[in-house]
């Protein structure tokens, strides 16, 4: 599976977030939902789908989810509504997720770039070249 992770700059102020889950409190079998939009003959319409936790180390979380590539890139939720991570789908059609782990990693690196006030082309090239190393 390639895991891959963007930034997006959104011009906007004051828009509503959500929460990261606490991987440690994560069950096997414990019931997740993938909710997004979904467009359809240039219709959107909302699509949420159920499932459990199969396996799920630091690096990936395994569901039973399966789906063609509708859910692809969206977050995994848990019942409490916080996010478990980001979405990829398997050739198989299986739904893995990248943890909210490696997103926390990727935050803290980009933070840390923009403290030394690197120019943003630098950012981009090294992302490009090194920190999909953690994934």
């Amino acid at each position: 599976m390639k895991e891959n992770l963007a930034l997006i700059k959104i011009g906007r102020a004051n828009l509503n977030t959500l929460s990261f889950a606490d991987l440690e409190k994560i069950k096997l079998g414990e019931r997740v939902f993938l909710s997004g939009v979904v467009f359809k003959d240039k219709i959107a319409s909302l699509a949420i789908n159920e499932g459990i936790v199969r396996s799920f180390n630091e690096n990936l979380i395994e569901t039973n989810i399966f789906e063609k590539n509708t859910f692809n890139g969206i977050p995994l939720f848990n019942i409490k509504g916080e996010i478990l991570g980001i979405s990829a789908i398997g050739v198989d059609g299986r739904v893995l997720t990248i943890p909210v782990s490696k997103i926390k990693i990727f935050q803290k690196d980009l933070k840390y770039m923009r403290r030394l006030r690197l120019s943003q082309d630098y950012i981009v090239n090294s992302y490009e070249n090194c920190l999909f190393k953690y994934l």
